[in-house]
């Protein structure tokens, strides 16, 4: 079982490639199953037969499939087939990368992959959730809280993912909330049908 996965830098590659596994894993009905984590540059300078001796009874995930030179992937790939074990592998690259690497496989290696693309969202469609959940929580945001919760997204050095939007409204309505005695008195009488307003002050600290 081969899978491709290919992406954008900080799109969560690695940590798809591990969730991947176990759904296979579970799929199959096979627990407690080891992964490796190997780097594709690593491949070039061993023994495959010694490697996967090594790996024996271990699911595998290539990180940086494209430093593997073409020779290395072949010989891999088709000692993996000729072991004939149940064994899940994996190998992830970014986007561009993989995809090159790809093309450069003889035709019988380039389709035997199942590839997963990677679509990352970009800050509008972030933007768009975050507008969504603030409706959900009783509030609207203009455009200048856009804009601000836009540069706070921009500023995530990880993965954006849902709780990064929920927290940064969450504090947001935390913030409107100190200074906005129309609301405590709509809360105090139970007429909260009306949306309040979240602005830029409210998305800068």
């Amino acid at each position: 079982k081969f899978v491709f996965v290919k992406g954008e830098v900080r799109s969560g590659k690695t940590t798809l490639a591990i969730e991947v596994i176990k759904v296979i894993n579970r799929i199959i009905q096979r627990k407690n199953q080891k992964i490796a984590k190997i780097k594709g540059i690593n491949l070039n300078d061993k023994s495959i037969d010694t490697l996967l001796e090594t790996l024996k009874g271990s699911d595998v995930l290539i990180e940086r499939v494209s430093d593997m030179d073409i020779e290395v992937f072949i010989e891999f790939v088709q000692k993996l087939r000729e072991e004939g074990k149940p064994r899940v592998v994996i190998f992830e690259d970014e986007k561009t990368l993989a995809e090159a690497y790809l093309e450069e496989l003889p035709e019988e290696y380039n389709s035997f992959t199942n590839v997963i693309d990677i679509k990352l969202k970009e800050i509008r469609d972030w933007a768009s959730i975050a507008e969504n959940y603030a409706k959900e929580r009783g509030y609207t945001i203009d455009a200048m809280g856009t804009l601000a919760l836009s540069d706070q997204l921009k500023a995530i050095t990880t993965v954006i993912n849902n709780s990064h939007i929920e927290e940064l409204i969450d504090e947001a309505i935390i913030d409107a909330e100190k200074f906005s005695v129309k609301r405590m008195f709509a809360k105090l009488f139970g007429k909260t049908d009306e949306l309040t307003m979240l602005t830029e002050k409210n998305f800068t600290k």
